[in-house]
């Protein structure tokens, strides 16, 4: 591999002289800091057409307040790529078969030990065990959240809802107020007496008499015109209706919902469904970002003109809680930070091939953790 004498690539031809784990030091001259990015590439002509799972960064302890999101992750190697199941104390979860898991508002019930068992076609192995810890609730809270990247016009959407109370109120309540056009299709979940009959518009209302343990989780699916184009915005609010106190009304965080337009990755600043060497930088700059010598992934939405529309947010603690009104197509967890197992997803983007060729080509597919899936 011919490289200029200005490169700051390198290339080493290396044959591993018995199986096993490896690791590689990359140092800066001078000591100098910055980012790296590593890639390994079979050149082998008797490469093997399979390799077991191994893996290679196991789940972290996850200790989080009653209502807030818990995401485990895994890092692996195999070939064919691994597939995933995540157990909570030995048992499956339903559903829980992506490389990321997530649970939305943690309650005490959630507390456990979370591992997953990683397979392919040559076997399976289980990851090392991560305890969720879950503390108590500080008071009343509302959340909404977008299930996946956007909505597609003509196509629909679905919103995640969670209410946690405390107490034992009267009655509970929940109002959205949709963008003009867009109409309620169903809902699942924690729903109420009271919910949206298909085909409303504008305001749709929920409402509870026998109260659900707190949390209230449930989602609802609305239509989008076919003729949306530009990034729409849902608020939506929880009264809290006590015996006795004055109502309680919580808007919901965040206050307005941003709804995008499914049109490329954020990581893709040319938008052309394909994440090169530059665009894939950037993203691991989001994910080196730091508070004092803490890496934490913390990012913002930028206030001026950046290449991804996002900026690091160095200001913030890996354990403060935000709520982001538009965030990061690779933050599959929307909790505003950008962890190590959601950067490998980008690079398993960037790492699309045809044939010998990387060519990072990606398209928009429903049902993946970030939305999109490799390829064209």
């Amino acid at each position: 591999m011919p490289l200029p004498a200005t490169s700051k690539d390198a290339a080493v031809n290396f044959v591993p002289s018995s199986t096993g784990a490896y690791t590689v030091t990359v140092g800066g001259t001078g000591g100098a800091t910055g980012v790296a990015l590593l890639e390994i590439f079979e050149v082998d002509a008797q490469r093997a057409g399979v390799i077991p799972p191994a893996v290679v960064s196991n789940p972290e302890n996850v200790s989080v307040g009653a209502g807030q999101p818990a995401t485990f992750g895994v890092v692996t190697t195999g070939k064919p790529p691994p597939s995933y199941q995540w157990r909570r104390n030995g048992g499956a979860i339903l559903g829980a078969t992506s490389s990321s898991y997530t649970v939305l508002a943690a309650q005490a019930a959630d507390a456990g030990l979370y591992d997953v068992v990683v397979s392919n076609e040559s076997g399976g192995i289980v990851s090392g065990s991560a305890s969720l810890t879950v503390g108590a609730a500080t008071g009343s809270f509302a959340t909404h959240a977008v299930v996946g990247p956007g909505y597609v016009p003509g196509g629909a959407v679905t919103i995640s809802c969670t209410l946690g109370y405390v107490g034992t109120p009267g009655s509970l309540a929940w109002s959205v107020v949709l963008p003009a056009g867009w109409s309620y299709v169903s809902g699942a979940g924690d729903l109420g007496a009271v919910t949206p009959r298909a085909g409303d518009t504008g305001t749709l209302g929920w409402a509870w008499t026998t109260l659900p343990p707190s949390p209230v989780r449930f989602t609802y699916t609305v239509n989008v015109p076919a003729g949306e184009n530009v990034a729409r915005t849902i608020t939506a609010s929880a009264i809290i209706r006590p015996q006795s106190d004055p109502v309680q009304t919580i808007v919901a965080a965040p206050a307005s919902l941003v709804v995008e337009r499914v049109v490329a990755h954020s990581a893709d600043s040319d938008q052309d469904y394909h994440i090169g060497l530059f665009e894939l930088t950037r993203v691991i700059e989001l994910y080196n970002t730091r508070n004092g010598s803490v890496r934490t992934g913390c990012y913002a939405v930028a206030s001026s003109v950046t290449e991804d529309g996002f900026t690091p947010d160095p200001t913030r603690a890996a354990t403060a809680i935000v709520v982001n009104g538009r965030v990061h197509s690779a933050d599959s967890d929307r909790d505003g930070r950008l962890t190590l197992v959601e950067l490998t997803r980008v690079i398993e983007l960037y790492n699309t091939r045809s044939g010998t060729t990387r060519t990072g080509q990606y398209h928009v597919q429903a049902g993946t953790e970030d939305g999109f899936a490799p390829g064209p």
